[in-house]
Parts: C-alpha cells; sequence; structure tokens
C-alpha cells in the first residue's frame, strides 16, 4: 500500500478515526517497518522530492501504513528527515506509542497486573487518548513507583518495572499499550538447521552444549562428586558440564544420592540443546530452493514460536520471532529474526549482581563470563567509511545494513570513540581524546582515583578509611575520617561514627583525631546519653551546648581551662543553675534546689 499523510488535527484519537487518505498517498520509492520485541517500532521511508506530497511531510507530521499481516493500520510521527541527497529525502518515524515516552506517570502502587496497568493510566499527568490493557493473570505481585517516571520507562529497563514485576510482551496497537502474557502463538513452523538454513546467515551457541553432566557437594572442606551422568543418545564428543549443589545439602551425600540429582537436573535442564538465533531474509531467497522450505515463515507475527531441528544433534529448539521488518508498499514480510532476545552488555551486568550463581567464580570472572557470552553470542558487524571534505575520514560500525537503519552505532573519529543506542542521536558511552570516559557500568579489578563523587560504595575497604558492615546487623564503623579532608596528620572535617559504642560525631575543623572536638570550628555528638554542639572547644572562646538524657540542659561559654567561664543549667531535679568563672559545679552561682528557694554559694 502506499503510505497516507494525515492532516493535522489537535485530536490524536481524530487522526485514528480518519479513514480518509488524509492529506494525501505518498509514492515513496521504499518504505519499511522494523520491530523488535519489547523494543522498537518505527518507520523508514525513502521519498522524491518531486513527490507531489513531499511538502506535507515535516516534523511530527503523522504517517499511516498497514505495519504487518495482522497489525493492521498503525499510526508513526515523523521526528526525523535527512537532507536531500540526490533528490532524496529518508524520513525517519516512531510509532505513534512514542508519544508517550515524555508523558510523567505520578507515584503510584498497585497490587496485580490489571491493577497496574489501571493504575499507570490514572497517574498519568496529563490527559491522554492512550490506554494500556494486560491478560496477565497475576493478582499477587506488587508495582511501586516511587518517584515520576515518563510513561514507556514505567513499562520496563529497570528493576521493579512492570515487565520485571510481571513480565509480558508488549504490542504496539495505534492508542492501545497491550502487555500479553505471550504475544504470539505456536503455528508449528519447523525450519531445519544445517539444511534449509545453509545459507541463511546464523548465529549459535554451541558453546554452551553439553552432553553430560558432573555434581559435587562441598562441605567442611570435604567433597562428594557423582559420576558423569549423560544425556539420551549424547553426541561426540564428550562435553561435561560441572554443577555445584553444595546449597542444596546440610551434610555430604552419597555418591547414588548425588548421581540422582544430577539425573533430575538433566530432566529440568535440556543442556543438549543449543540457543540458536538465525536471521531469515526472504527477498534473498526468493529464487533458492530453500525458499519452498521457509515460505511459509512469511506469514508469522512478531512473538510467534518456530521450531529449529538440529537432525544432526537429534534436538529440537523452540525459539520465538523476536524482530521483524515490514515492506509497507509490497505488503510482505522482508526479513524475521528468530531465536532469544540478545542481551546486551548492561543487561549482562545487571544479572550477573543479582543471580544466585552456583558456579564457583572469583568478583570479575562473573563479568568476564557475561562479556565473553555476549561477544560469543552476538552477529558480525557493517561497516561505513565517511570521508569529510577535508579528506579525513570517520569510521562506523553499526548492527544493520546501513547506517539508517541501525539502532546501535560505534564510531571513531578525532574526538575518540563511542557508542550509540539510538540510531546514533546521541553518543551515550565512550571515551574522548583528552580521556575522559562514559560509561554505564565498569567492571575491575582495581580502579585507582584521586576524587570519587556521587557514589554508593557497598562491602569495601577504601584506603586511610575504613567501613565495616555486619551483614544485617547494627554494627556499622566509619573510622578516621570517613568524608573527610585531611592534612598532614589533622582532620580537618569528618563524619566519625561507632555505631557499636553509640557515638556519633560530625565534624568541621581541626583535630588531631576523630575523637577530639575542633579547636576552630564546630562538631556534633551524639552518645547514647546525650547530644552534644561545640564551638571552638577548648580555647577561651568556646561555647557549647548539651541535653543529656536525665534532662538537663547546659549551655556554657568560654574556655573549659580558665576560670572566665559563664555556664547555665536547667534540669528537672535541680531547676535553674548559673555558674560564673567556674569549671564543673565550683565557682560563684546560684540554684534553684527545687522547692523554691535560691541557693547562693561558691
Amino acid at each position: 500500500m502506499k503510505p497516507i499523510i494525515m492532516k493535522r488535527v489537535g485530536n490524536i484519537s481524530e487522526m485514528l478515526a480518519d479513514t480518509t487518505n488524509g492529506l494525501g498517498r505518498l509514492d515513496p520509492i521504499s518504505c519499511y517497518v522494523d520491530e523488535e520485541r519489547n523494543g522498537l517500532y518505527d518507520l523508514t521511508m525513502e521519498v522524491s522530492v518531486d513527490d507531489p506530497h513531499y511538502k506535507d511531510i515535516a516534523f511530527n507530521s503523522v504517517i499511516k501504513v498497514k505495519a504487518g499481516h495482522t497489525a493492521g493500520m498503525q499510526m508513526f510521527r515523523v521526528y526525523e528527515m535527512t537532507k536531500p541527497i540526490s533528490g532524496i529525502v529518508t524520513v525517519y518515524a516512531h510509532h505513534i506509542t512514542y508519544d508517550l515516552a515524555k508523558r510523567p506517570v505520578r507515584p503510584f502502587s498497585a497490587t496485580g497486573a490489571s491493577a497496574t496497568c489501571a493504575g499507570l493510566k490514572s497517574h498519568i499527568a496529563s490527559t491522554t487518548s492512550f490506554n494500556i490493557t494486560t491478560d496477565i493473570t497475576n493478582t499477587s505481585s506488587v508495582f511501586t513507583l516511587e518517584e515520576p517516571k515518563y510513561f514507556r520507562e514505567c513499562l520496563g529497563g529497570w528493576r521493579g518495572s512492570f515487565l520485571d514485576t510481571f513480565g509480558g510482551e508488549i504490542e504496539w496497537d495505534n492508542l492501545t499499550v497491550k502487555i500479553h502474557a505471550h504475544r504470539g502463538s505456536d503455528k508449528g513452523y519447523h525450519v531445519r538447521y544445517g539444511k534449509n538454513l545453509v545459507d541463511l546467515r546464523q548465529e549459535e551457541s554451541i558453546a554452551n552444549v553439553f552432553t553430560s553432566a558432573m555434581g559435587y557437594v562441598t562441605i567442611d572442606g570435604a567433597t562428594v562428586t557423582s559420576n558423569v551422568r549423560y544425556v539420551p543418545n549424547p553426541e561426540s564428543p564428550v562435553r561435561t558440564k560441572i554443577v555445584d549443589f553444595s546449597d542444596e545439602y546440610e551434610e555430604l551425600p552419597t555418591r547414588e544420592d548425588l548421581n540422582a540429582k544430577v539425573d533430575e537436573y538433566l530432566q529440568s535442564h535440556p543442556i543438549n540443546v543449543p540457543k540458536v538465533n538465525i536471521e531469515l531474509s526472504f527477498v534473498s531467497l526468493f529464487d533458492t530452493e530453500e525458499y519452498k522450505d521457509i515460505a511459509p515463515l512469511e506469514y508469522v507475527d512478531m512473538g510467534d514460536t518456530i521450531h529449529v531441528d538440529f537432525e544432526r544433534l537429534g534436538v529440537s529448539a523452540s525459539a520465538e520471532v523476536i524482530s521483524t521488518r515490514w515492506d509497507v508498499l509490497r505488503e510482505r514480510l522482508e526479513k524475521i529474526e528468530i531465536g532469544e532476545a540478545r542481551t546486551d552488555l548492561a543487561t549482562s551486568i545487571t544479572e550477573g549482581i543479582e543471580q544466585n550463581t552456583t558456579e564457583q567464580v572469583g568478583f570479575l570472572d562473573q563479568y568476564v563470563s557475561g562479556l565473553t557470552k555476549v561477544i560469543t553470542n552476538s552477529l558480525g558487524l557493517f561497516s561505513t567509511k565517511v570521508t569529510s571534505v577535508d579528506g579525513s575520514t570517520k569510521y562506523y560500525l553499526h548492527n544493520r545494513p546501513t547506517l539508517a537503519e541501525s539502532q546501535y552505532q560505534w564510531t571513531i573519529n578525532a574526538g575518540g570513540f563511542a557508542v550509540s543506542q539510538d540510531y546514533g542521536q546521541t553518543w551515550s558511552a565512550g571515551i574522548d581524546a583528552q580521556g575522559n570516559a562514559v560509561f554505564n557500568s565498569l567492571a575491575a579489578n582495581i580502579v585507582r582515583a584521586m576524587e570519587i563523587y556521587g557514589s554508593y560504595i557497598e562491602g569495601a575497604t577504601i584506603n586511610g578509611s575504613r567501613i565495616i558492615s555486619a551483614n544485617g546487623d547494627y554494627d556499622l564503623t566509619i573510622w578516621a575520617a570517613v568524608l573527610a579532608q585531611t592534612y598532614t596528620d589533622y582532620i580537618r572535617s569528618c563524619l566519625f561514627a561507632t555505631a557499636n559504642v553509640g557515638n556519633l560525631v560530625l565534624m568541621s575543623g581541626t583535630s588531631t583525631d576523630a575523637n577530639t572536638n575542633p579547636t576552630d570550628g564546630n562538631a556534633m555528638r551524639l552518645t547514647p546519653n546525650s547530644l552534644s554542639f561545640y564551638h571552638n572547644a577548648d580555647t577561651d572562646k568556646s561555647a557549647y551546648m548539651t541535653l543529656n538524657d536525665s534532662g538537663m540542659l547546659t549551655i556554657a561559654g568560654g574556655s573549659t581551662t580558665q576560670n572566665n567561664r559563664i555556664m547555665i543549667t536547667l534540669s528537672p531535679t535541680t531547676g535553674l543553675g548559673i555558674y560564673i568563672n567556674g569549671r564543673g559545679y565550683s565557682g560563684l552561682g546560684f540554684v534553684d534546689d527545687g522547692n523554691g528557694h535560691v541557693v547562693l554559694g561558691k
């Protein structure tokens, strides 16, 4: 079909209901809709400047097209247009639901998937024509939004999001966001790995395929191992996975018991089935013998299950359609990708922190393993070289055949090296020529820094300071000028806490150690028995105020070592006391004895 450029009206619902040709039908050179599961949903179109309706296309224009076999007519909003090259302009448009990307949702909490959908809609800060539905039956999990987030952010991408809490697969259908427990169906389609897939672009993870497993349990330094237990009809060569079951036993099992545990593990973990990602390009196979075998796949939809048969291994793996490219003009799928949704580095690092792994690995090993899996299981990249007018060259690597259609881009030029995840609009990670770096997450054995700002440090030992956590107990010590600026042997400012003895000191000034009040600054000291404030302690211009657990309030000024001190006390038992040129309770003063008598003494 030919795309329709819609009339500009105030209400997006009116645009959706409009069944006319709007401002007219475009006659583009090409027009594609790309969708990824729970990800992007974009339109890319090439149009001539001589097109009768070219001038009707502008930033924020809405284009309506048929976007798939079952998707029907969908609306896309233009967010970018390139400058004409040889009279051709490339138009980029997001699905209309991207309008929700900048719609804030106020904080709320809800129990269950349906209630959360209702809460997301009702807590949008402005009126909207969009709706959200779900068929997820979870009624017990709790979704909590503690601070405002944009609507699309609420759905996924952070711990506690809708998808993280309830799971699901999103279908973007014009003004309705549909969150399915499972999008798509199993239509019984099979492809044969190594035969009708021989000429297709394939991505496989055979490195994680095993033919057997051996378990072990270690308790108090003693270890029991199982026999090597095999999957049914194993292929050569023998590849044995080592599995640690120590967490499942309180005392050492017999070898026979452990053998049974490994057999149970093999039944629930298909370690002999490869994980596979396959990209099928129908256009490149139209005239080949293999096309007749995959032709039915032209009618699959996002989320449909495809069975990949590994005849040599004697196994079949089930995979889902995770991305599609729809040719709008020819009204057919141009290519699909089936398999598991790819894991990016940020996801691997997050999962590495959260998962309770049974493999005994060091701190950095889990991140090295995560990175290794990403690199091993990823496809190759395309490259583009751009020569500037001065003869210099910029190099780009990207995940799709052209830069324009590539969500992930890497570039290197005189400014540095950077990575983009949004089609080159922003460069979210990299390092510039001056050595300034931006990363999402960093895993390292050693990080050396002069200063660290805005950081959260957990379970760490910092040179010059110590943080001790009793792992759930109240005991916490921040020692020797933590959060401190020091010079020579003096502390200039610090937070000093010894919760095990109940002391907390917040100090700004100069002192020889965190237990001593500053001689030229201020301090606050909190103990189980008192709260005190000090100013210029141990000088003739000192002052302090103390409130103790018996209810006595003391305010004093002057030196604590000379007889030039004034002190006022207020007590529930002794009443009001005023002391002049005295220290402690000596010197000249008078006290209300609590019986209405004023006593003058020295």
